[in-house]
């Protein structure tokens, strides 16, 4: 199953929202949580995602003045490390410092829905390289 044509989209759209909704006050700490998941399995690599990952962290990094956080071809178990898993807290709150840390994450790769046929109350998945 090719999921490359939606996936790509994500990173287009995630990069657009990010960069309307960057704020006009100076917040005390900015950070990029920037996921890179090209290299699958089990289906078609992501040859793009290192590329559009790079480009959102010099974005992150010269725009917004972010501190850079790089993940790259994250399995399950990095990722429900990192976002939590079964009501569990992940290790993504590490990365916040301070009180009024402004956080971004951009997620470059394979994504998924539980539901066909555009149901808006489908919730979309982003997927581990070994899913």
């Amino acid at each position: 199953m090719r999921l490359g044509r939606f996936t790509k989209s994500i990173s287009l759209a995630l990069g657009f929202m990010l960069s309307l909704s960057a704020p006009a006050l100076a917040y005390s700490e900015r950070v990029a949580v920037i996921i890179s998941n090209s290299d699958y399995n089990q289906t078609d690599d992501v040859d793009y995602a290192p590329r559009d990952a790079e480009a959102f962290a010099v974005f992150a990094q010269e725009v917004l003045g972010a501190r850079i956080v790089q993940y790259d071809n994250l399995g399950t178990n990095a990722m429900g490390e990192l976002f939590g898993i079964d009501g569990q807290v992940g290790t993504l709150q590490n990365h916040i410092l301070v009180k009024d840390t402004d956080l971004y994450i951009y997620y470059a790769g394979h994504g998924t829905h539980d539901a066909p046929g555009g149901n808006r109350k489908a919730k979309n998945y982003l997927l581990p390289v070994d899913a």
